[in-house]
């Protein structure tokens, strides 16, 4: 996974896929210039709160579970049959 430094948004390439580290130690992953991660949140703030993305839509942290457990389970399901 690409990771690079930045201190502003202006310094992330609109296409970007990795994870982006804040000078202020904010932390995001991107997959093509949206906010996208699908193994946990896909914003990390400094004082703790997390944003929970999947191909740039917002989730709430439930939800995001939900979806993700339906998108794997569906993923399963489609391979065995």
């Amino acid at each position: 996974m690409n990771i690079i430094k930045v201190q502003f948004f202006r310094d992330i390439p609109l296409d970007y896929t990795g994870i982006a580290d804040f000078a202020y130690g904010t932390r995001y992953w991107f997959s093509n210039g949206g906010y996208h991660r699908h193994n946990g949140p896909a914003a990390e703030y400094t004082d703790g709160d997390k944003g929970w993305y999947l191909n740039g839509r917002n989730y709430t942290e439930k939800d995001f579970y939900i979806v993700t457990r339906l998108t794997r389970r569906i993923k399963i399901d489609h391979e065995c049959y």
